[in-house]
């Protein structure tokens, strides 16, 4: 549940007492789970952008970088907006970006000073059950990942049974 899903926040994505997470979900979205209290419990300190920030994604880089952001989730649309822009800032802080919500089209195309992850939960799982570090240059639609700590995801075909290694299957959580 959540509480898992915290610790491994925690733990994986190095969420600390230094770390100062920018907050862009809406409290009505689940994924504000993931930056709120992911906070509290680590001792990081929430930042909200200013409202003009949040659709332009060259403002945002900007109060990303005098913020000094470390830790930041973003929807899909978002991240792939903002991409080009993180690329080329200049005293960027940001050390974790993660997104999901949708499936991502877009990749890092250089080396960049922070760690990219994808994420997915579908509905029946505590916002994310799954998590894959994408590296720079990736050409393709990244994958979905494994599970995250105390998750078992699994493909399987139509029949129910594990889908072979490259081919289609609907995810399952246990």
């Amino acid at each position: 549940g959540v509480c898992n899903l915290l610790s491994w926040m925690r733990d994986a994505l190095n969420f600390s007492a230094h770390a100062r997470v920018g907050h862009m979900a809406s409290i009505a979205f689940d994924a504000s789970v993931l930056e709120i209290w992911a906070s509290l419990i680590s001792g990081a300190s929430l930042h909200l952008p200013y409202k003009d920030a949040i659709g332009a994604p060259d403002l945002l880089t900007h109060w990303m970088v005098n913020q000094k952001i470390t830790h930041c989730f973003m929807v899909t649309a978002m991240v792939e907006a903002i991409l080009p822009y993180l690329e080329e800032a200049k005293n960027l802080s940001l050390q974790v970006l993660y997104t999901g919500g949708d499936k991502l089209t877009r990749t890092p195309k250089d080396e960049v000073p922070f760690l990219f992850y994808n994420m997915y939960g579908p509905t029946e799982a505590s916002v994310a059950a799954s998590c894959h570090l994408i590296p720079p240059g990736l050409q393709q639609v990244p994958p979905i990942g494994k599970g995250i700590d105390e998750v078992r995801l699994s493909l399987l075909d139509q029949q129910v049974q594990l889908a072979p290694l490259g081919l289609p299957g609907e995810p399952y959580l246990g």
